[in-house]
């Protein structure tokens, strides 16, 4: 999961908003965003390589229901979590081959719309890149091809100790 750490900027709060009493409350988390972009930075993995930890992530409140392909950020056991909508209040991330479970719909807190790395900032789409398809794919074939390696050297070894070699 992609784990956020408050970065000071446009929120109303002066101190870092996580620490703050009723940060587990997804009611608080909307009208943060609500009042203004909130900017958080990305602590995780889980969505590489269309973020990668030390990426700002700018988020936006969520005016309608998500939609297949949109970065969703939702409140999960206390903490901010950022993953791309696979279909009804599921979500998954980048790198990562199965979905996370279902998410209530009240736990939606905002949109991704914006990500800033190295001085950089472009906006974040519905469209799954085409580096984070080449990784899924690697990351399926490389599972697929240990997979393999392990069977075949399981059944290779078995037939070699039955023939005393």
């Amino acid at each position: 999961m992609v784990r956020a750490r408050g970065i000071s900027g446009t929120s109303a709060l002066n101190s870092d908003p996580h620490h703050h009493p009723l940060a587990q409350d997804p009611d608080f988390w909307r009208e943060l965003i609500a009042a203004s972009e909130y900017w958080f930075e990305v602590t995780s993995d889980s969505m590489v390589p269309t973020l990668l930890p030390g990426d700002r992530v700018c988020v936006r409140s969520l005016d309608l229901s998500s939609a297949p392909g949109q970065i969703i950020v939702f409140l999960h056991e206390g903490r901010l979590v950022a993953h791309r909508c696979i279909g009804d209040c599921r979500f998954r991330g980048d790198a990562r081959l199965l979905p996370d479970p279902p998410i209530p719909a009240g736990q939606i807190v905002g949109l991704a719309v914006a990500c800033r790395r190295n001085g950089r900032e472009w906006r974040l789409g519905t469209w799954l890149p085409w580096r984070t398809r080449w990784f899924r794919c690697r990351l399926k074939c490389g599972r697929l091809d240990r997979g393999l390696r392990r069977f075949f050297a399981r059944v290779l070894g078995r037939g070699d100790a039955e023939r005393g070699e």
